[in-house]
């Protein structure tokens, strides 16, 4: 993924409400506007997301406050 353009939505995703809730009202619709891959996409929408086994057993951390 290029750096530049992760850096990019950060910043906005942080700094412009507008930029923030279109991305996250339609996040996939709204990545297309950037040239990203699927997966790179998906890295955004999901960060910690990995496949254990390809296509079938997937897995991502959460956190928790108490």
């Amino acid at each position: 993924m290029p750096l530049a353009i992760l850096r990019q939505i950060k910043v906005r995703t942080n700094l412009e409400p507008t930029f923030h809730a279109q991305l996250m009202s339609s996040p996939l619709k709204f990545l297309q506007t950037f040239d990203l891959t699927e997966d790179e996409m998906r890295q955004i929408i999901l960060p910690n997301f990995s496949w254990l086994v390809a296509d079938r057993l997937a897995a991502m951390s959460i956190h928790t406050s108490h």
